[in-house]
């Protein structure tokens, strides 16, 4: 097998600073910051000041001394999400294992990285737990066991000492989930239940045949072992779908049976806890059974002792302290669900709609999620929109439309029944708002669009004599306020295939394969669509990406074309799946492959972002929005969300609120010292109090940044420096200070 390291040093990393629950309102500019949930917290380590919990995607931990709660993310410099197990060890640190394969020790030295590759078929092995015996570290994975040494005042700290790999009857792959030391054996517990070897260094434990394999006939079944625990000289054992068995020299059944997996077995002052089924369990040492009960429990995952303190990992609570059967919650804040399929900036709101859950959707705003999970709806949202002539939000779903007023707890239900709809059934696909109107898809229809005008709640319908149209995905209006429906086949699942344009004024509507040619389009699916600050139509496809330039004239002129970047069309070849339009008008597109964002036309790379070379959790991107207020990308990927504050806010026609941050800012400072809320692409000159001009830049949006360096590119000096931000024409003028300090 291969090892692959990284080392990354960060001085005193253990020492993470500790934040509440509150999480800050802005992040700073090209920064990152994820955005999980952590209420599906699935292990919890115990240790002397802290309380470290791994939830789906999430890892955060609980400072003993006030309670306070700090989250930790690739952000901080892990090195993946997706924790599969992990160990604390007083002389060594933390030691986290993601489902990449890859294994972090967080240190006070810094975080040192290594990725199990197996060599039989070249691909990260899945690691179910972390022995610490000494310096050594026994890692029992999918293939075997893998023994290292670590030395962290080596260049390549980590060392693989031994394998034991094959450990089947016949010598083939035998999935291990637990090691654990007994006196001077090593027992394993696997797929087919226990086995063990002497640690005697004359014993050649890469040979399946020195393995002592337990069965029946020895008391214990030859079955699902995914849990040992030595205790008191005794070795535990928990077998899937059986119970526990306690091994003394020979196996034999305790008293608790149970025909659940298990999830958990952990050490308790008088015997063990076990944890089947979502439910906590004691075995004392004279075996006798006792249920932990507490209705604050949900779904427990995991457990810990601490004196008359249990520690708990609920799926469904996060993690929690239980004393004297009371229990108190503890959850950074965070969406209720990490599947989130799409996201909706509407009215300085982030709105995120998950994916197969009936009534259910979150919020983010001022630096907080709400969480919206028990609505009296029974179908999922399919979209979102806000009307600025209502103030309300909207949401669609197959089986109602409802909206919610702003500020209330209260909604109201808009149906196939409700007086003078038009509506055909109640699938409702997709949404958007126009002025006055509120534009509804209605899914597998022969009137596949609607529309109510909000005055009045008077209804119309759209037929279209097409087969196509009956199964619309997506709505937008172009600046004439045309209506461009993306549709496809019978299955939401899947990606659209053809665009179908309608006109209000006229009634026309225009199918876009009839009149374009299908090499125009950036493939046979497409995926999504956004119009720009320029009002031209940005189309997103399984094989790239074009653009309408002029999309009020696509009935005169229905024009596509290309954009061409690094001398071939722009993402050729890539499953693009999403595309957002910054303050500056840039292009955040997503893929199949990570994160991209490109200039206005297309044709310049600004970032290209993906899990080796950033924070970003996976390369798969669902959806993107982009908060136009702080610049702030939100992007929903496979494994959740993650947000990055770009360069860029909306712009305005003239100054309003400026903020110069951070001010005043030291010299040292390596981020970029932001100044938002500039008139529209405002010229920037920075200058000495004496009038030297320093620097002039070019603000993106009603967004300008600073690096502290002067046109020379030498880092300016400490002192005081004057900014002068104006229109194009001069007519809006801004007069700022920035204090850079030593």
């Amino acid at each position: 097998m291969k090892l692959r390291q990284l080392r990354l040093i960060l001085s005193g990393f253990l020492c993470w600073s500790t934040i509440t629950l509150y999480a800050q309102s802005d992040i700073p500019i090209e920064s990152w910051r994820t955005h999980f949930s952590y209420q599906d917290s699935r292990i919890v380590i115990n240790t002397s000041e802290r309380v470290y919990v791994a939830a789906q995607y999430g890892l955060f931990y609980l400072s003993k001394s006030d309670n306070s709660l700090k989250v930790i993310s690739k952000s901080d410099g892990l090195s993946d999400v997706g924790v599969t197990t992990m160990e604390y060890n007083e002389n060594m640190g933390l030691i986290l294992a993601y489902r990449s394969g890859i294994v972090d020790l967080v240190s006070e030295g810094g975080i040192f990285a290594f990725t199990l590759i197996s060599e039989e078929a070249d691909t990260p092995e899945t690691i179910y737990d972390i022995l610490v015996q000494g310096n050594l570290v026994y890692l029992s994975t999918s293939v075997g066991v893998r023994v290292l040494s670590l030395d962290l005042e080596q260049e390549e700290p980590w060392q693989i000492q031994e394998s034991y790999v094959r450990l089947s009857e016949i010598g083939e792959a035998l999935p291990i989930y637990q090691a654990t030391i007994v006196r001077d054996s090593l027992f394993l517990g696997t797929q087919t239940g226990v086995i063990a070897n002497s640690l005697d260094p004359l014993v050649n434990r890469q040979d399946f045949n020195t393995w002592r394999r337990f069965d029946a006939s020895q008391g214990i079944p030859a079955e699902t072992t995914r849990y040992l625990l030595p205790q008191n000289n005794q070795l535990y054992a928990a077998v899937d779908q059986r119970g526990v068995y306690r091994y003394n020299g020979q196996w034999q059944p305790t008293g608790f049976t149970t025909d659940a997996d298990f999830n958990a077995l952990q050490p308790s002052t008088n015997g063990v806890l076990i944890v089947s089924g979502g439910n906590i369990f004691r075995l004392n040492d004279s075996g006798n059974v006792t249920s932990v009960e507490n209705e604050t429990i949900r779904f427990a995952q995991d457990v810990a002792e601490e004196n008359e303190t249990l520690w708990i990992a609920d799926q469904q609570q996060g993690l929690l302290r239980l004393e004297n059967n009371q229990a108190e919650q503890f959850l950074p804040n965070g969406p209720a669900s990490d599947d989130i399929h799409q996201l909706r900036y509407l009215n300085g709101t982030v709105v995120a709609l998950k994916q197969d859950a009936p009534g259910a959707y979150y919020q983010f705003n001022e630096g907080r999620w709400q969480n919206y999970t028990e609505l009296p709806i029974t179908s999922r949202f399919t979209d979102a929109t806000f009307s600025e002539v209502t103030q309300q939000f909207y949401f669609s779903s197959f089986g109602e439309v409802m909206f919610q007023c702003v500020g209330a707890e209260g909604f109201s239900v808009i149906n196939q029944l409700s007086s003078g709809s038009t509506l055909e059934n109640d699938q409702v696909s997709a949404l958007t708002d126009g002025e006055d109107r509120l534009w509804l898809g209605n899914y597998n229809a022969l009137s596949s669009l609607h529309t109510i005008n909000l005055n009045d709640d008077t209804w119309q319908q759209l037929a279209f004599n097409r087969a196509q149209a009956r199964f619309p995905r997506q709505l937008t209006l172009d600046f004439r306020r045309q209506v461009w429906m993306l549709i496809g086949g019978s299955d939401l699942s899947r990606p659209g295939n053809n665009l179908l344009v309608f006109d209000p004024a006229t009634n026309e509507n225009l199918l876009i394969s009839e009149v374009v040619n299908a090499s125009q389009l950036p493939g046979r699916q497409l995926t999504d669509m956004a119009i720009d600050l320029d009002g031209q139509l940005w189309l997103m496809g399984s094989e790239g990406v074009a653009y309408f330039p002029v999309p009020e004239q696509v009935f005169e002129e229905p024009l596509v074309v290309k954009p061409v970047f690094d001398r071939q069309f722009l993402l050729l070849g890539e499953f693009v799946t999403a595309v957002a339009v910054d303050g500056g008008n840039r292009k955040w597109i997503g893929t199949n492959s990570g994160l991209w964002l490109f200039s206005e036309t297309g044709e310049e790379l600004v970032y290209q972002f993906t899990t080796e070379n950033s924070p970003l959790i996976s390369d798969v991107i669902l959806d993107i929005v982009v908060d136009d207020q702080s610049g702030e990308i939100f992007v929903a990927t496979d494994r959740g969300v993650v947000s990055f504050r770009s360069t860029a806010t909306r712009g305005t026609f003239s100054h309003q609120s400026v903020k110069l941050f951070p001010n005043p800012v030291r010299r040292s400072f390596d981020g970029l010292v932001g100044m938002q809320g500039l008139v529209n692409q405002a010229t920037v000159k920075i200058t000495t109090v004496s009038g030297v001009l320093v620097q002039e830049l070019q603000a993106e949006g009603g967004t300008a940044t600073w690096d502290l360096r002067a046109y020379t590119g030498d880092r300016v000096q400490s002192g005081v420096y004057l900014v002068f931000s104006a229109s194009a024409d001069g007519s809006e003028t801004f007069v700022g200070k920035i204090a850079v300090v030593p």
